[in-house]
């Protein structure tokens, strides 16, 4: 899907001879990507239109393997009004996925922009 054909990603007899962990790694930028669609699943901003700013910082702690079982925690960590959108504001929730272990295996704080309520 997003066209790294790495080894490590994609050959498991390479990785039996040659990676760290003797096994494929999920990509981790799949892995953000799941974290994001488990956001909207579990209805992190239920039915806003939220709108991606940016991410400040992106932090893969663990590997991923094919087969586990990831689940997604987050909190608001800051907000502000937006300077060139007074009917919105940005808000900065940090992500935590973790895997069955309950091992953090990524960090991520996503910017995005929402419209204020009235």
């Amino acid at each position: 899907m997003t066209g790294d054909l790495n080894p490590i990603h994609m050959d498991e007899e390479y990785c039996k001879k040659h990676a760290i962990y003797k096994t494929r790694v999920v990509y981790g930028l799949f892995t953000l990507s799941l974290a994001e669609g488990l956001a909207y699943k579990i209805g992190l901003f239920d039915g806003t239109r939220a709108m991606t700013m940016g991410w400040n910082m992106v932090k893969f702690r663990k590997p991923v393997f094919i087969g586990d079982t990831l689940h997604l925690e987050f909190e608001a960590i800051a907000k502000r009004d937006s300077k060139s959108r007074p009917e919105f504001g940005v808000v900065t929730m940090l992500y935590r996925m973790k895997n069955q272990r309950d091992e953090v295996v990524l960090e991520a704080e996503h910017q995005l922009l929402v419209p204020k309520k009235h």
